[in-house]
């Protein structure tokens, strides 16, 4: 089989794609980028931190709990607290894993030893508010004083679209032989690399999603997993996160509209400029 795609993988910038110099520094080509689409697809969207700590994981729940309680009144234990507390302490893939989790109407938070996460709950309003409140967050664990460095920062978005065969919007294509390859079940697993950012690109024609009265649907999802993994100092992190973040995002929706997406089919998705 052979992969091909009708456009290079990156963002047209000032300095070319991104990490590949197949464009002179003086040429500028300005890409539109949407502010949103309609229907929204997005049916996940999460932020995750993962950190050393300056205290025992013991005390950590109650400390983060006193601080948010207030606005996140509901929280629930998760199955993984039923293994046994040796184990949690001293796997370190069980310390990176979320052990309890938090409610309000709008976001849920999930929490464990070495990592935080956020995600939007009841309908993705935007980059904007969702900032709002993973700086919320932020600005807790920085009042707590409870991080000794961040070592990882992730960000996910997870789109779904039914009733449609992605790879016949996407540009990519996957060939066998001289002849288009196409099935009504397939999986794409790519690794790009965006500057400094890693990201885990997942794409399907079949899968299926669960709406308002556990209704289900079908159709393709299109999975962007984006990681940066190295050491952050926390005084250094409170001060990086915004621009680490938003240049994440932003590397996201320009890959998404500019590079992966048939322009035929966004002009389908009512976008807004």
């Amino acid at each position: 089989m052979l992969f091909t795609a009708d456009r290079l993988s990156g963002s047209v910038s000032g300095t070319g794609f991104y990490g590949n110099n197949l464009m002179q520094e003086s040429l500028i080509l300005i890409v539109k980028v949407p502010k949103k689409i309609s229907p929204n697809p997005i049916i996940e969207s999460t932020v995750e931190f993962r950190f050393k700590s300056t205290v025992p994981s013991s005390a950590l729940f109650g400390m983060l709990y006193g601080k948010i309680s207030d606005k996140y009144k509901k929280y629930e234990e998760l199955p993984i607290l039923e293994l046994p507390r040796s184990v949690l302490e001293t796997d370190s893939k069980f310390r990176r894993q979320p052990q309890y989790r938090f409610f309000m109407e709008s976001f849920i938070i999930q929490f464990g030893p070495e990592m935080v996460s956020i995600s939007v709950k009841n309908g993705y309003q935007g980059w904007d508010e969702f900032f709002k409140e993973i700086s919320y967050l932020v600005n807790v664990f920085k009042e707590l004083n409870i991080i000794e460095k961040v070592t990882r920062i992730g960000m996910r978005y997870i789109d779904f679209f039914p009733d449609i065969d992605i790879y016949e919007k996407i540009n990519m294509r996957i060939y066998l032989g001289d002849d288009p390859f196409k099935s009504s079940s397939q999986y794409i697993r790519t690794e790009l690399k965006l500057e400094e950012y890693d990201v885990l690109l997942q794409i399907t024609n079949k899968a299926e999603a669960i709406g308002d009265g556990l209704k289900r649907f079908t159709g393709s999802l299109i999975d962007y997993d984006l990681s940066i993994s190295k050491d952050i100092h926390n005084s250094d992190f409170y001060s990086e996160y915004n621009q680490i973040l938003n240049k994440a995002h932003e590397y996201l929706k320009d890959h998404f509209f500019t590079v992966l997406i048939r322009k035929d089919f966004l002009e389908t998705l009512n976008p807004g400029y």
